[in-house]
């Protein structure tokens, strides 16, 4: 194989194409492409080439985190800015439930005190769910919540014994003010612990 000044003086020339014809540059056209790679104004095009496509490469994954980013960015503040005023409508939601469940155990008809404790229940069914606790009803997802992880949790079971004494047969139970009393502050007691009212 010919070194490389061997090469570089077998590229060919106008006039030298034409002395020695087609069939001359056809036979060292390896030659010729060998030593047109290897010349160094080839070899510099390349490497400017290569530099332009990694810094474009470069370019575009940046340009692809801070798209990212910043879509991210969007979302949280958009899912917080409609969580917040979810929240807000909710809190006020659950604000009225609780000022009902006051007006109800303010009473003095036993029946009043039932509904009370079976409409406390249902906040705490709402709390459980928002705190993601799954269950197909309020006992499975109490009985998800690891101990621990709410401090009122007997306060909590306590108060739902006597909505499902209340629920299962509401004419047949007998309810004193003080047991209504105790129920609905158990519940309220877990209320507090999350802020939940």
């Amino acid at each position: 194989m010919p070194d490389y000044a061997t090469v570089t003086n077998l590229t060919p020339t106008i006039t030298s194409f034409g002395q020695g014809g087609v069939s001359d540059f056809i036979a060292h056209s390896p030659t010729y492409i060998s030593a047109f790679f290897h010349s160094a104004g080839v070899q510099n095009l390349f490497n400017l080439l290569w530099a332009i496509v990694v810094i474009l490469g470069a370019t575009v994954a940046y340009i692809a985190y801070l798209t990212h980013n910043t879509e991210h960015h969007h979302r949280a503040h958009y899912k917080a800015s409609v969580l917040k005023a979810s929240n807000q409508k909710t809190a006020k939601k659950r604000s009225a439930a609780w000022h009902d469940v006051a007006k109800l155990m303010a009473s003095e008809k036993q029946s009043d005190w039932k509904v009370a404790i079976l409409e406390a229940d249902s906040i705490l069914d709402e709390l459980l769910e928002d705190l993601g606790y799954v269950g197909e009803n309020l006992g499975e997802r109490l009985t998800a919540v690891p101990k621990g992880n709410m401090k009122n949790l007997e306060a909590a079971w306590s108060a739902h014994k006597v909505r499902n004494r209340i629920a299962h047969d509401t004419a047949a139970v007998t309810l004193d003010k003080r047991e209504a009393i105790d129920t609905i502050g158990n519940l309220e007691r877990v209320f507090r612990e999350f802020d939940y009212i």
